[in-house]
């Protein structure tokens, strides 16, 4: 780790980043952010619920999914910034930690991703920042979903649309046991819900007796 820190340094040396919103050079690679921006960009938590299994679910976002933030979370995403996860995860946790019973809760898990968009991307960024986010709150990781196949991307989709699309796209992993335990859903953002609430569903229906959402950005 030593190793890689120090060769982290000197490829920035040659190659600095730069802040997502001025343009300037960013003193810390983990966040999108230069240190004079980060103070603009401190999450504003957003808290809404999604109807799933007739309740409805909490959901708690760190951002609104416009300007700069919503161009970090597409770096992060589509151009191999997996470094912002650090920030992100760090920005739902200080939202998340503002909730009474919280540390009632057993696991943290994430939204998947296809065996084919895995694969071309590398990495699936909610699982990153679940990963760190269970870090930060004490709650344990488990990989709980299978993305069965590529959908349409919901953004092109009509309300109507969006809700079909993801029917049947995901399942649970085989093996596992989580009956009767509370579950921290994470993904990066959420818009009109459906693609949480589908996952809600397969959670609860595999025996989870809660689950909440946590997002990066809120996108309503």
């Amino acid at each position: 780790m030593k190793i890689y820190n120090f060769i982290k340094k000197i490829f920035a040396l040659f190659y600095p980043e730069h802040c997502v919103a001025c343009g300037g050079l960013r003193e810390e690679s983990n966040s999108p952010f230069c240190i004079s921006c980060m103070e603009k960009f401190k999450p504003n938590r957003h808290v809404r619920t999604i109807f799933a299994c007739g309740n409805d679910i909490k959901c708690i976002s760190a951002f609104t999914y416009e300007g700069s933030i919503r161009k970090a979370i597409c770096d992060f995403k589509f151009e191999g910034q997996r470094n912002f996860a650090d920030f992100f995860a760090e920005s739902i946790s200080e939202c998340v930690l503002q909730d009474d019973g919280i540390e009632e809760f057993d696991y943290i898990t994430s939204v998947p991703l296809s065996k084919e968009r895995l694969s071309e991307r590398g990495y699936n960024q909610a699982e990153l920042v679940a990963k760190r986010v269970g870090k930060i709150l004490g709650l344990e990781y488990l990989d709980t979903l299978n993305k069965l196949r590529n959908n349409k991307t919901q953004h092109t989709l009509s309300k109507e649309e969006r809700a079909e699309n993801v029917k049947g796209v995901y399942s649970v992993k085989s093996g596992l046991d989580f009956k009767n335990k509370k579950i921290a859903l994470c993904d990066d953002i959420v818009t009109t819900g459906n693609t949480l609430a589908e996952c809600i569903k397969i959670l609860v229906d595999a025996g989870a007796a809660k689950v909440i959402c946590f997002t990066t950005a809120d996108a309503k």
